[in-house]
This record gives structure tokens, sequence and C-alpha cells, in this order.
């Protein structure tokens, strides 16, 4: 908006300054509308997160007093029935723990957008004036944006530190510095280490290649046992792959032979002569391949499809 403002600016050698300050006025009331807008909008979301966090808060303390609240001895439960829901045992301390962190979280992330966003309407609101050589832009950011129900920060940080001495007292038995370890928040612009990500993706990679192997063992084992179980299309696809591997198989059966032998040290180490082995890794695709339209012959109506395969 600003950018255009400025290129469809009137040339001064071509209008008059009556037609130049009535086209920056219209500029400006287009530009200030919007940015009154932005405003209103940030101030409701803001009004209305502040006012949810209140309620968390006020349930959260009642929680928290609660579970530290004196039990009667005999009968085990406490001695203020109002309190009767509280939680007691060590999964829900788990819980009240974890919603407690969630909920400081919530109270950071609500000030940052806090500071964000003040921090555009002060870059936005220079831009207008270093664009269009005007002092508006700071006037209005210092009479409408500082003075935002968003920019009162004493709100939202007396909840923070609240919840601090909240999460001190009741659930870090009194240890602050073990209270905010457990509520450390990282910043927004925080990296994450190479090492981290390297490690990731390495075992991402691993789990893929792993599952793979999984699934091609299953399909695999079915392949091996094909008259015994029913024939899919992948069985088909992986036993016609074998077919079409027969002498890749043999190649490696004789790589890892003469490797064998050669630290075996066998005078026969060189000698790549067929044997028996061979003969069976040639006959095994071919025999999965027949077992399996053997199955398909034995189980489908239509024999004459299966005699041609």
């Amino acid at each position: 908006m600003i950018r255009r403002a400025r290129d469809r600016a009137p040339n001064p050698s071509n209008a008059s300054n009556q037609q130049i300050a009535n086209y920056y006025r219209d500029c400006e009331d287009e530009f200030f509308k919007v940015c009154d807008e932005e405003l209103e909008r940030v101030n409701f979301f803001f009004d209305e997160k502040l006012a949810e966090a209140r309620r968390k808060y006020a349930t959260l303390m009642i929680q928290m007093t609660s579970h530290h609240q004196p039990r009667d001895r005999e009968s085990g439960t406490s001695i203020y029935p109002s309190m009767h829901d509280v939680p007691h045992s060590r999964g829900d301390l788990k819980r009240l723990r974890l919603a407690s962190s969630e909920f400081y979280l919530s109270l950071i992330i609500l000030q940052n957008y806090q500071s964000l966003n003040l921090t555009g309407f002060r870059k936005i609101c220079k831009k207008y004036d270093k664009h269009l050589k005007s002092i508006a832009g700071n006037k209005w950011f210092q009479t409408y944006a500082l003075n935002a129900p968003f920019t009162e920060d004493y709100e939202l940080r007396r909840l923070i530190v609240g919840m601090e001495d909240l999460y001190t007292q009741h659930l870090a038995n009194g240890d602050r510095s073990k209270a905010m370890q457990q509520l450390r928040v990282p910043p927004l612009g925080h990296k994450t280490p190479s090492t981290i990500i390297f490690c990731a993706g390495l075992f991402l990679g691993l789990f893929i290649v792993s599952s793979i192997i999984c699934v091609i063992s299953c399909i695999l084992g079915r392949v091996l046992l094909a008259p015994f179980f029913y024939v899919r299309f992948s069985d088909f696809w992986l036993a016609d792959q074998l077919i079409s591997l027969v002498y890749c198989l043999v190649d490696h059966y004789q790589l890892g032979r003469f490797y064998v032998r050669y630290y075996s040290k066998r005078e026969d180490a060189f000698d790549f002569e067929p044997d028996y082995v061979v003969a069976v890794i040639r006959c095994l695709p071919a025999w999965f391949r027949m077992a399996q339209s053997l199955r398909r012959y034995w189980e489908d109506d239509k024999k004459e499809v299966h005699l041609q395969e």
C-alpha cells in the first residue's frame, strides 16, 4: 500500500498543490483506516487470550493449593468437601505439571505476540513516514498504538510471575531454580543443533529402509511358501523380479564362494565353474512362479488362464 501510494503520486509539474495535498490526504486516510482495523483485531485477540489465561490461572491455582491441603487421617479424604475433585495421585500430579507447563508456554507466546505486534506497528508507521515524507505515522503510533490495550503488560507479567511462584511452591518443593528449569521455554530464534538434525535424519532413513525390508521380507516369505498361501499381486510381482535377477543371484553366490575359498586357501579358489548350488539358484525362482500358478489354478475357476502362465 505504501509503495503503491508513492508510485502513483501525481507529478508536481502536472498537478496543482491542492491536487497533491488531496491525494496524500486520501492515502493517509486509507492507510490509517487499515491500521485502525488491524489494531482493533490485535486488541480483540489479545483481550480474548488474556481473559482465557485468567480463567486457566484461577483453575490451576485452585488445583495446586488444594493438592497440598490437609486430609482427614481416618477417612483419607479432604477436610474441605468442596475440593473433593482435586488431583492427589501421582498420575494427576504429572498431568498437573504438564498443564502448568503448557499454560506457562501459552503466556510466553502471548507476551511474544504482544511485543511482535508493537514492533510491527512501529516499523510500518516509520516506513510510512519515510516513503511519504510525513510525520503522521509517528503521531498515530504515539497516540493509538502505544496506548492500545494489548501494549499493557502489567496483567500478563502478573500472571507469568504468579505461575512461576505457584509452580515453585506447590510442584517444585520451593526450589525456584528447579521450577524455572521445568518451565523453561526455548527462545523463538533458537536453532536446532546440526548433530540433532543429522541423527534425526539418520534414524529416519534407517527406519524407512528397515520398514521396506520388513515389507519385502513378509512378501518374500509368502513367495518361498507359495503353495501354502493365497497368492496376491505383490507375490506375483516379487516372484517375477526374482526370475529377472537369476543371473545376479548366481554372480553374488559365486563371488561369496570365491572369498570363502580364497581365505580358506583352497586350490580351487579361482575355479568359477557352476556347481549344484548354481543349478538350485537358477531353478528356485522358476519353481516359485510355478507354485504360485499351481495355487491359483487350484483356487480359481478359470483354469485355462493359469495353464497359459
